[in-house]
């Protein structure tokens, strides 16, 4: 029997790991085996010709909310060319909403509802002696009196998860994201989430030592711990960590932490790693106590905030944070406050995601009570609610646009700390403004590259004095465009001359003449100086384009 597993990534640097865990459980009972991996943005025409030509007896999809929709189209084409096809659906889109789903379309066969790696194996045999596969848990299906069946699904002892990475497949894995997860389930009770209250549970450590060793053996570039809260146990995410360290060559690491619960072990730690290898996301969602009681989640703020603070003073670990709009209580005030506080932390990244209402969670129970408006399909994203209309949300939108152009990217990393500065500037407020003058340019029609970014905020803000300086140090950063367009003072280049040639050793391995192309001695006033905590007597910043910030002052 041929077995295809299949799915539709969101990007072409993603990879599946779910298809890999049921590979690994399927290959020695089914070694006429193949795995499929698609980007939603592939031809769909294209992607039936290919799974066509295997001529599958079994397919398998991994659904998700990105990728449910061309999903059951390839599922309903391959179904009318192959009438004979048993077509399985399995991931976190389809099992909450399994008999709807099967209601609705004819060409699903059966659906995996919860952990598959149990549950598909069996689906798999009772599909080969061509019996129904009744008493199967977590498999639903169409009966022949045409109505649905199936059993609850039960979790998979974390002892009879396969490996699943093998040293022969690492090299399909060469330029992509890698998934690795170290356990199931998550503490919080998020009621957002599909995983909220599920049971902790952790794989074997010497198991997951052998599982990272050799992906660490493969120098996988990006490794991205899928746990859900990766440090909800200090000692063991202390002791993989470690792990890591000790046996990484140029792999990189991203997990998803609870900061709030980092203690002075982990912190001290995290403050010796070596720069540009860890990264975090730390999920803050809100600052709103009503907010966060509504959807059941446990934080402490000024502890979250204390330690990212730190973390952020070393400056080793890229931080990204997270919150969400649109959840219940949380209105344009309490956004605000949210975004002005997260913000000043200074996270490298902060994401302002919206709060989408997913099958099968505990908030799918209350849209009637919050007055939550969704989005007919998905990614189901709340539209307006009691606390945020619908022109307010369009607005968060915006200023989500603006946020990544000008902060996420780092493209005013010097600027937008200066106009911040003042506790009584509010950066939400700021970016709401910006973004209504965008809009009454029209500016959010076109897409802008980031000279056309510079020249709108530039046209916006008219800037004098230290912001001046503090955007051309900024431009001197960005862009391509700024070794063209530098003039050097005449009286400058024989002191610029002589301290590149002096200093060409901090900026190897470039040559003289590459140091001169990207690092640039950008005059400044003396108010900018004093901010930028200038030595007495200097008068200009040396901007590294490369390591892209200033790197000396000097007087020339």
């Amino acid at each position: 029997m041929r077995v295809v597993l299949c799915t539709l990534n969101s990007r072409f640097s993603h990879s599946s790991l779910a298809l890999r865990y049921l590979r690994a459980t399927i290959e020695s009972d089914w070694p006429d085996l193949h795995l499929l991996e698609f980007q939603i943005k592939d031809d769909l025409r294209r992607i039936t010709a290919e799974i066509g030509h295997l001529k599958p007896d079994v397919l398998a999809f991994s659904c998700y909310i990105w990728n449910i929709q061309p999903t059951l189209v390839l599922a309903t084409d391959l179904k009318a060319v192959f009438p004979q096809m048993k077509i399985v659906l399995g991931g976190p889109e389809v099992g909450p909403r399994a008999k709807e789903l099967l209601a609705q379309h004819s060409a699903i066969d059966f659906i995996v509802q919860g952990e598959g790696e149990i549950a598909f194996p069996a689906l798999l045999r009772a599909i080969a002696s061509r019996q129904q596969p009744i008493n199967i848990a977590g498999v639903y299906y169409q009966t022949a009196a045409n109505s649905i069946a199936g059993t609850p699904p039960r979790l998979v002892p974390q002892e009879q998860l396969p490996s699943p990475y093998r040293a022969s497949d690492l090299a399909e894995l060469a330029h992509k994201i890698v998934y690795y997860e170290t356990s199931r389930g998550c503490p919080f009770r998020c009621t957002y989430c599909l995983s909220g209250g599920d049971q902790v549970r952790f794989l074997p450590i010497e198991r997951v030592f052998a599982d990272l060793q050799l992906l660490l053996a493969a120098n996988i570039p990006l490794i991205k711990f899928i746990d859900r809260t990766f440090n909800c146990n200090p000692k063991r995410a202390l002791r993989i960590m470690q792990f890591l360290l000790e046996n990484r060559q140029q792999s990189r690491f991203h997990f998803e932490i609870c900061a709030d619960i980092l203690d002075d072990t982990m912190l001290d730690f995290l403050t010796q790693v070596p720069a540009d290898i860890f990264q975090f996301e730390i999920g803050v969602q809100s600052v709103n106590a009503p907010t966060l009681q509504a959807i059941e989640r446990r934080m402490n703020w000024e502890k979250l905030s204390t330690n990212v603070q730190r973390l952020r003073a070393q400056n080793n670990i890229h931080l990204h944070l997270d919150l969400i709009a649109g959840l219940p209580y949380q209105d344009w005030a309490a956004i605000r406050t949210s975004f002005d506080q997260v913000i000043r932390l200074q996270p490298h990244m902060l994401q302002l995601g919206f709060l989408k209402v997913l099958p099968g969670t505990k908030m799918a129970a209350c849209i009637d009570e919050y007055g939550f408006v969704i989005s007919a399909s998905p990614p189901y994203e709340v539209l307006a609610s009691k606390w945020l209309t619908f022109g307010e949300l369009n607005l968060l939108h915006q200023i989500e646009q603006l946020l990544q152009n000008y902060y996420n990217s780092g493209l005013l990393a010097y600027t937008l700390p200066y106009v911040w500065q003042d506790a009584s500037v509010s950066p939400f407020d700021w970016f709401k403004r910006l973004a209504h003058h965008w809009q009454s340019a029209g500016l959010f029609q076109v897409a802008h590259g980031r000279e056309a970014l510079f020249s709108h905020l530039e046209t916006y803000l008219a800037p004098a004095g230290t912001v001046a300086d503090l955007i051309t140090i900024d431009k001197a950063r960005c862009l391509a465009s700024f070794p063209a367009n530098f003039r050097l003072p005449d009286n400058y280049r024989a002191g610029w001359e002589d301290y590149l040639q002096s200093n060409l050793a901090k900026f190897a391995p470039r040559t003289y003449k590459q140091a001169w192309r990207s690092v640039f001695p950008v005059t400044l006033q003396a108010e900018t100086l004093t901010y930028l905590g200038a030595p007495a007597g200097s008068n200009v910043a040396v901007v590294d384009r490369d390591k892209q910030q200033i790197v000396d002052f000097i007087c020339l």
